[in-house]
C-alpha cells in the first residue's frame, strides 16, 4: 500500500502477505492498517484497481474514504483484452475515443465521446459488451465528469507507483514462497 504527499511524492505505508485475495483478505489487510491511522488521519481518497471484492472491503473499512479506480489499469484491461481484435491504426484511434471517454469534462461531453465509441465498437461487439457492462456502471469513479466533484488533487491513476510494486515483487520471486523467506528478500528489497 503505498501513499502521496500533497507535493507528490510516494512513500510505502504497508505491506501485506496475504493468503487469499477475496472479500476477508482484503478486509483483515484494510482492518490491519487502519489500526495505524489516527481517526483525523484516517485516508479521505483511494485509488484502487477495479476490483469488486477490495472494492467492497474499502466501503466496510474506509466508509467515510472516497474511492476511484485507477485509469490506468482500466486502460491496461482493455488492450489486453481487445487490442489483438483491431488493426493498428484502428486500435490507436478506438483508444484515443476511450480516452476522450474518461476524460469527459461533463455530461453533455460524455455522451458525446460515449456515442463516438459506441459507433466504433459496433465491429467489435465484445468490446461494446465488456465497457457497457463491466465499466460504464461505475462511471462515476473513473469518468473525470463525476469523478473530478471529489477532492483528488488531480490523481486518477496509481502507475506512478506501479515501479515501486514491481520493484518489491522482483525480490519476492513468486506468491508462493514461505513466509520466512518472503520476509528476508523483502527486507533486502527495502
Amino acid at each position: 500500500m503505498v501513499g502521496q504527499t500533497a507535493t507528490g511524492h510516494t512513500f510505502s505505508l504497508a505491506f501485506c502477505h496475504m493468503e487469499w485475495e477475496n472479500d476477508n483478505g482484503y478486509i483483515w489487510a484494510l482492518q490491519e492498517l487502519k489500526i495505524l491511522f489516527q481517526p483525523p488521519r484516517i485516508s479521505k481518497f483511494i485509488i484502487m484497481d477495479h476490483e469488486p471484492a477490495l472494492n467492497m472491503a474499502i466501503e466496510l473499512v474506509f466508509p467515510s474514504s472516497i474511492h476511484s479506480y485507477c485509469t490506468w489499469h482500466i486502460s491496461k484491461n482493455l488492450i489486453r483484452n481487445f487490442c489483438k481484435y483491431f488493426q493498428e491504426d484502428d486500435w490507436k484511434d478506438y483508444q484515443t475515443s476511450w480516452n476522450l471517454l474518461v476524460s469527459s469534462k461533463s455530461t453533455e461531453e460524455y455522451e458525446n465521446n460515449l456515442e463516438k465509441i459506441k459507433e466504433k465498437s459496433k465491429d467489435y461487439s465484445g468490446s461494446w459488451a465488456y465497457i457497457s457492462n463491466n465499466l460504464l456502471p461505475f462511471k462515476k469513479k473513473f469518468v473525470i465528469a463525476w469523478a473530478s466533484q471529489d477532492p483528488h488533487l488531480g490523481n486518477q491513476a496509481s502507475s506512478h507507483i506501479e515501479s515501486a510494486h514491481s520493484y518489491i515483487k522482483s525480490f519476492i520471486n513468486n506468491s508462493n514462497g514461505e513466509l520466512c523467506t518472503v520476509f528476508q528478500n523483502f527486507q533486502t528489497a527495502i
